[in-house]
């Protein structure tokens, strides 16, 4: 009876409805249940995949280099299949190689890092200091280049440098000597120290042209890019053709150089003789003999600009010209310049003699206007004197009279 009451009961809870929470409680359960089922069938999956490597790789050792020459080569990240128990075909993925692993640092390995870093400077410290004491710092071989108006000897003036000085410090020094040679070597342009090991050093030097002459009474003196004058140089060290600078003015000279460095050395070339005209209207014209026989006359303002259309114009030349660059550019003979010079001569002669006639005039009416300013003081004086005499004969008779 007690059997059949239990039954009775446990149908009963049976039939009973479940609630919502254990529903729930329920379906967790079962999706609990699937993954795990899901993670098992992965795992043995992966534990097949690796069966399958170890069997390849085994397979791939065993084989002779015979089969590998003669079997085509598949590419490394090719994907290999495996047939799992249900018959479906699972790719592999590309081997990785393994990390290797590092080993762990003993304490005899960092005692042994730490004492190279501090003895491996200190022994070069040392090294140095040996090397320094020793006349091998101070061996230089010092050579120079590009120089071809100056000497090496005057370049290495300039620089400063010693047989005294160590082989270091003009290692690290070297821009310093290539700024006191271009500074103290008139001739120096721009100046370079090259340095190659162990103790050779290269001293590398662009110099200064020479742009013109200057006629003095001494002789011929040389005159550079920077506006500097040399020492005079006799006539056979002259070069065959050369241009000569006749200005006294030094403004004009120091102008005239800045601008004859921008120009065309080969136009320069041509230049002969640069003297100043004597111009009223324009002060800073120049007259420029050229070695073709032509005169140009510019300014010195604008040589620059108008000078280089002298190469287009002297090619329809012909005979000695005079190119007027003055204001525009045109070309004249030179008897039309003598005859203008004549006419003006001329003109000036001719208005001369008047103002020499004006003079005189002039002289002449000065001179008569003194004598009639003497004549007549002369009468004023007599006058005067007649003037008194009558005063004192009237004064005599007035004393005569009370007296009778």
């Amino acid at each position: 009876m007690a059997k059949k009451s239990k039954d009775k009961k446990n149908q009963k809870q049976e039939q009973a409805p479940l609630t919502e929470w254990q529903k729930r409680n329920l379906d967790f359960l079962k999706q609990r249940e699937k993954e795990k089922k899901e993670q098992e069938k992965l795992k043995k999956e992966l534990a097949d995949k690796k069966r399958a490597r170890l069997q390849a790789n085994s397979t791939k050792r065993e084989d002779g280099f015979e089969r590998e020459k003669n079997s085509p080569k598949k590419k490394a990240n090719s994907s290999k299949t495996i047939s799992n128990k249900k018959g479906k075909s699972v790719k592999q993925p590309p081997v990785k190689p393994l990390p290797k692993k590092r080993k762990p640092k003993t304490k005899s390995t960092k005692f042994k890092r730490r004492m190279t870093s501090i003895l491996l400077p200190a022994f070069l410290g040392i090294l140095l200091a040996i090397y320094m004491l020793t006349p091998l710092s101070k061996i230089k071989q010092v050579t120079v280049d590009g120089a071809n108006r100056t000497n090496s000897q005057s370049v290495l003036k300039a620089s400063g440098l010693k047989d005294s000085d160590y082989t270091l410090a003009t290692i690290f020094n070297r821009s310093k000597l290539a700024q006191s040679v271009s500074k103290n070597d008139v001739w120096v342009k721009s100046a370079q120290v090259d340095y190659r090991f162990p103790f050779t050093f290269t001293i590398k030097v662009k110099e200064y042209s020479i742009v013109a002459y200057a006629q003095t009474d001494q002789g011929y003196v040389p005159i550079l890019e920077s506006g500097t004058r040399l020492d005079s140089v006799e006539a056979t060290d002259l070069p065959d053709k050369f241009t000569t600078i006749n200005l006294k003015n030094g403004k004009y000279l120091s102008s005239l150089i800045k601008k004859l460095t921008k120009m065309d050395k080969a136009l320069i070339s041509e230049i002969k003789v640069i003297t100043l005209a004597d111009s009223k209207t324009t002060p800073d014209l120049l007259n420029l003999e050229m070695q073709d026989g032509n005169t140009v006359r510019v300014p010195l303002s604008q040589i620059d600009k108008k000078l280089p259309y002298y190469d287009k114009i002297k090619g329809s030349l012909k005979d000695n010209k005079i190119v007027d660059m003055e204001v525009g550019i045109f070309a004249t003979s030179d008897n039309a310049q003598t005859s203008d010079n004549s006419s003006e001569v001329s003109s000036d002669q001719d208005s001369n003699p008047s103002g020499e006639e004006n003079q005189d005039n002039n002289q002449n009416q000065d001179a008569n206007q003194n004598q009639d300013s003497n004549q007549g003081q002369d009468q004023n004086q007599a006058e005067d004197a007649n003037a008194s005499q009558t005063e004192n004969s009237d004064q005599t008779n007035d004393d005569q009279a009370p007296n009778q």
